[in-house]
């Protein structure tokens, strides 16, 4: 398929599709309908559909209007390409099966998200006190930062090295020595910003004193602590944060737990150039999930 027809289809067609084709018999809804072509119908829900899918949230006149007409664009081009027969290539067909997995995955996922229970005032109470270097103790750093990027693996003897530096240019200039090239950045860093057990670790960081922080994606932090400002944040203040947090860490390992089950329910093949690489089929923890997801919210309390 020619790459024009290419960004064409995954630009207008699919979202239309995501929320609608031309290829169905016209709704019934006349309360729901909110212009007619040809006699397909476009409704109020593909309209909102458009909306979500651009994450778009004005819901004013103008916008709406903007919208339906977009909407009036996609269904014309939509029928266009199926009366020329673009719903029969072969790239296509394999878009918009796509974007219908993606739908269906995406509203099996909110439905498991939906049930699961909001946690209890015990529950917040219990965080809140379980993580005082979120809370009560929280302190904010002011950091001198040399990052070195994930995806490698660190040079030999960098703990030791970081240990019994003096200072940050001795470690960026023996990084250099070792033909690493590390970002170097003064900034600020917060305990949500962090894994939990770095979080700890940069809690227990004195002024002055020089730390590393490895992340779940493999990147490094080499810090020098230039400041730690006390910002605590009450046990009142952080209960909608507490119960957001919550409530999104029990979700994720409900959806980790369904996603496991089916997996281990199913017969899944590698084949091709997949053939050797079993482990990648193998579910994530969700420790590490957990990991890559960290909430940055507390900041805003403050």
């Amino acid at each position: 398929m020619p790459c024009c027809i290419r960004m064409l289809v995954s630009a207008l067609v699919l979202p239309l599709c995501l929320t609608g084709c031309p290829s169905g018999p016209p709704s019934t809804g006349v309360g729901q309908v909110v212009a007619r072509i040809d006699g397909r119908d476009l409704t109020v829900h593909q309209l909102n559909q458009l909306l979500n899918s651009r994450h778009v949230a004005s819901t004013g006149a103008a916008i709406r209007s903007q919208a339906l007409n977009a909407l009036i664009d996609q269904d014309l081009l939509a029928a266009r390409a199926k009366a020329d027969g673009l719903d029969r290539e072969t790239m296509v067909q394999a878009a918009v099966q796509a974007a219908v997995n993606r739908a269906l995955a995406q509203a099996q996922a909110d439905r498991i998200r939906s049930r699961v229970e909001s946690p209890s005032a015990n529950d917040v109470d219990t965080y809140y006190d379980a993580h005082p270097e979120l809370f009560r103790d929280r302190r904010v750093f002011g950091v001198d930062e040399l990052a070195l990027p994930g995806g490698r693996a660190d040079p030999e003897g960098l703990l030791d090295r970081v240990s019994r530096a003096r200072g940050i240019d001795e470690l960026a200039a023996w990084l250099r020595s070792k033909g690493i090239s590390a970002a170097r950045q003064h900034g600020v860093l917060r305990p949500e910003d962090l894994s939990p057990e770095n979080a700890s670790t940069l809690q227990r960081a004195e002024v002055g004193g020089i730390v590393a922080l490895t992340s779940a994606s493999g990147s490094t932090q080499i810090l020098r602590i230039l400041s730690a400002t006390p910002q605590p944040v009450s046990r009142a203040d952080a209960r909608t944060w507490i119960e957001r947090r919550l409530l999104e860490t029990r979700q994720r390992e409900a959806l980790n737990r369904e996603v496991a089950m089916l997996r281990s329910s199913s017969n899944i093949e590698l084949l091709g150039e997949f053939s050797q690489q079993a482990e990648f089929i193998k579910p994530t923890s969700n420790q590490e999930r957990a990991e890559r997801s960290v909430d940055r919210g507390v900041g805003a309390l403050k």
